[in-house]
């Protein structure tokens, strides 16, 4: 899957840079496989119309909150700290 022509994109289209566009094809399986690599959750992969594009939506998991054991009280258990 990916635009049918890469060549034409390389000349039309520019990058951040000001440089032609260069597009790589990357599967659906590779993008997730990085994603969940980094933390996220892959949630839904879709795919354009005439399929020349895939857009996955991931979200990273909300972080637990961990309490700060500097402000810790003694939880009374000789040495030990209530967290």
């Amino acid at each position: 899957m990916g635009h049918v022509d890469l060549e034409m994109v390389q000349e039309v289209f520019l990058d951040f840079r000001g440089e032609p566009l260069r597009m790589v094809i990357r599967s659906a399986q590779q993008v997730k496989t990085w994603a969940e690599a980094a933390g996220f959750e892959v949630l839904q992969t879709e795919c354009d119309g005439i399929g020349h594009y895939l857009v996955t939506l991931a979200q990273k998991p909300a972080r637990q909150k961990r309490r700060d054991v500097r402000t810790a009280r003694p939880s009374g258990v000789a040495g030990g700290f209530d967290l």
